[in-house]
């Protein structure tokens, strides 16, 4: 044990501490390793959390988001309000684990900053696991569909794209949604109980996160490309798409499309500097964590 007046080492068993007299106090199983000092996973927490590249992901996601969210504030509405919240709920715990990985206090910092991330896990994976039991409904109502209409091509093409989402959502749910989740758990069991062999979960939640803010880079410059500073390809879509649709109803939805793509031109660069700096800034947060579960797997902590 730790003397939490001078700092000495003192045996499991002692009472007094035998440099200063202080009376030992034992840590109980649940705060063994917030309260004594040695803690050789949050030790190496530490080092991954005050790391560089952990404080340039925290700015750019930051930066990227906030900005983003002050340009959208033009179309504020109660789910702007909602989008905000989910948003920023997730920089408040970025910054409290750099925080308190800056800092050599005990960890309530992080476990509160791993209560959030567990919390917005736990409502995505419910969130997910609704809409999979109504895509599942859809599945089986165009299965009747193709049934009834003697093997229709709507109720094939309802069926098969039913299915298809339902595979995506559930590879989604199980190898992203419930490995985020294990590897907070299994972080937060490290800080209790001071060592680990592996972050569990990061193994597969890791690489679906690379996959993830790639395809968010690449649709950002299919953004750009599409409604960007020259806007020549939407503008000779949109031209093609009028010539087939004459009636006023369409002519209406065609001038409403001209408007949204005339207004973003003049943002579409900015747009995509903003994607790109969340995206990289997710990205070297993704790879901190995955530093820290490597050097574990290397090094593992008994």
């Amino acid at each position: 044990m730790i003397c939490k007046f001078c700092g000495s080492v003192q045996a499991q068993d002692a009472q007094f501490c035998t440099n200063c007299g202080t009376e030992m106090v034992r840590p109980t199983a649940n705060n063994t390793a917030t309260t004594e000092e040695g803690n050789k996973f949050v030790e190496r927490m530490h080092q991954y959390g005050s790391s560089t590249m952990f404080f340039i992901g925290a700015v750019l996601l930051t930066a990227g988001t906030a900005i983003a969210h002050i340009m959208a504030l033009r179309f504020f509405n109660v789910f702007s309000i909602i989008n905000i919240a989910w948003d920023v709920l997730p920089l408040v715990g970025v910054w409290m684990i750099y925080r308190a990985s800056t800092d050599p206090k005990p960890q309530e910092g992080t476990l509160s900053a791993l209560t959030i991330f567990r919390v917005m896990a736990t409502i995505l994976i419910v969130l997910m696991c609704i809409g999979l039991g109504l895509m599942g409904l859809g599945a089986i109502i165009g299965l009747f569909a193709s049934i009834a209409g003697g093997g229709s091509g709507i109720g094939l093409l309802l069926l098969i794209l039913f299915g298809v989402f339902i595979a995506l959502f559930a590879l989604y749910l199980r190898f992203y949604l419930i490995a985020m989740r294990r590897a907070v758990e299994s972080i937060r069991e490290g800080i209790y109980t001071g060592y680990s062999r592996e972050i569990r979960g990061a193994s597969s939640f890791v690489p679906w996160s690379y996959v993830m803010i790639g395809f968010g880079i690449f649709f950002s410059l299919i953004a750009v490309a599409l409604f960007g500073t020259n806007n020549a390809i939407m503008n000779e879509f949109t031209y093609y798409f009028n010539q087939g649709f004459n009636e006023s109803m369409f002519e209406q939805g065609f001038d409403m499309v001209i408007d949204i793509s005339d207004s973003m031109p003049r943002f579409g660069m900015l747009n995509l500097l903003l994607s790109l700096a969340s995206s990289v800034g997710m990205l070297l947060l993704i790879m901190t964590l995955g530093k820290f579960a490597e050097s574990l797997r290397r090094e593992p902590i008994a």
